[in-house]
C-alpha cells in the first residue's frame, strides 16, 4: 500500500509540475522562445 501511495504522490507531483511549467511557458512565450527549450 505504501509503494502505491508513493507512486500516486509522485505522479500527481509530476502532473502539477507539468501544469506549472506549461503555464510559465505560455506566459513567457511572447517574450522569448528560448525559455521554452529550457523548460522541456
Amino acid at each position: 500500500m505504501k509503494r502505491a501511495e508513493c507512486l500516486f504522490c509522485l505522479l500527481s507531483l509530476k502532473l502539477i509540475y507539468k501544469e506549472i511549467t506549461i503555464a510559465i511557458i505560455k506566459k513567457r512565450k511572447h517574450t522569448n522562445n528560448k525559455n521554452k527549450v529550457s523548460f522541456l
